[in-house]
């Protein structure tokens, strides 16, 4: 059963990075389309690359340690994983924004690229309590996965 388990926390761990990298990128692929972009958004967007990237790289040691023949230990994926759902959680707000400022200014018009129109669901305050959730999020899942390295 044991193995079971570290299979399907394994697996859930890899499905979760799937979908939280394409969150990241539909709200990469909005937040670089916005003009006059402030440094506060340059911020928030190099944090969600190294997000990006660290959710990938895990997703893909497990897969490289399942295709090997590697024991998961089962509580450090499910530790891994509630590090994921946290930044999961960040990323839905972060997400929601966005999507209330594309609905507001229309998808496609050069209103919804323009810093004022995304400033219209977000003040600067917000964007940078975004960062620092973000930020924090980030460091609980480095500090999951490094325990997983041990």
């Amino acid at each position: 059963m044991d193995g079971l388990s570290a299979a399907a926390s394994g697996i859930a761990v890899i499905s979760l990075a799937i979908q939280l990298v394409d969150s990241i990128r539909e709200i990469k692929r909005f937040l670089r389309s916005v003009s006059e972009a402030p440094k506060e958004l340059t911020r928030l967007l190099d944090l969600l690359d190294h997000l990006e990237l660290i959710l990938e790289n895990t997703g893909q040691l497990i897969q490289m340690q399942q295709k090997l023949g590697g024991e998961l230990n089962v509580h450090l994926c499910v530790s891994v994983e509630k590090a994921m759902k946290t930044c999961e959680t960040k990323l839905l707000k972060l997400d929601g924004v966005v999507k209330i400022t594309k609905k507001a200014s229309g998808a496609d018009t050069r209103a919804a690229r323009s810093f004022a129109a995304f400033r219209q669901g977000c003040k600067k305050r917000d964007i940078e309590e975004f960062e620092e959730q973000l930020h924090d999020s980030l460091s609980l899942l480095n500090l999951a996965i490094s325990m997983s390295l041990v």
